[in-house]
């Protein structure tokens, strides 16, 4: 992709919204845009090396205490079988540590 292509979406955008673009419209473009979005980039890693980074691609410490407190919750109310979901679009980092660290199979 050239940078003016970019800057024609832009200006025609601007143009299309009266003179300026609201911050809502801008990362919805940003975001989710087919050609120009981030989303549309095709990401492949996560993590140090990766475009971003998310606390469980970096340290232990969140998956840990979220075990600790699985664990503590199912003492508790004498739970054997306990549903772990983990929600969002993330690569499931978060979700086999938790695992790991409750020592179930991963």
């Amino acid at each position: 992709m050239k940078s003016g292509e970019l800057l024609n979406f832009l200006l025609e955008l601007q143009r299309e919204c009266g003179g300026s673009i609201s911050f809502e419209r801008y990362m919805q473009e940003a975001l989710y845009h087919p050609r120009f979005g981030y989303y549309s980039s095709k990401i492949q890693n996560i993590g140090s090396k990766g475009d971003f980074s998310t606390s469980a691609t970096l340290d232990e410490g969140l998956p840990q205490a979220i075990a600790a407190w699985i664990t503590t919750r199912a003492k508790e109310r004498g739970w054997r079988c306990i549903p772990v979901i983990e929600i969002g679009a993330g690569s499931g980092t978060l979700a086999r540590a938790i695992l790991r660290h409750l020592n179930w199979r991963t």
